[in-house]
């Protein structure tokens, strides 16, 4: 019979520091609770569609979770050419932003 040996040195991480200006950074988006909120499709029409059905969702489902409901368009969806970004800190916000039409659809390459 024949073996191998493994051998392994472990060691403490090194400590960070975090500057002042990133901590406050963090903390001011925190305090604001912002999302990123990324809507794609295949063409500016079908980003259109996109939206009209998410508002049409944010209306009926008002207690989404705005941090669930971005993670799960940023992480979970497939990005087409076509996208929007938002940034919203309440579900209300995001509903509203999106009615408006407050945003611009944009080809990426």
């Amino acid at each position: 019979m024949s073996g191998t040996s493994t051998h392994a040195i472990i060691q403490e991480a090194p400590t960070t520091t975090i500057s002042q200006s990133n901590k406050a950074r963090t903390i001011e988006a925190k305090r604001n609770n912002l999302q990123l909120i990324t809507i794609s499709g295949k063409s500016a029409t079908s980003v259109e569609g996109v939206v009209a059905k998410y508002v049409q969702y944010l209306a009926t489902n008002p207690g989404t979770c705005l941090e669930d409901f971005a993670f799960t368009l940023n992480q979970c969806r497939a990005h087409f050419a076509y996208r929007t970004t938002l940034l919203a800190s309440s579900v209300a916000e995001l509903k509203t932003a999106l009615e408006a039409h407050k945003y611009n659809v944009k080809h990426v390459t």
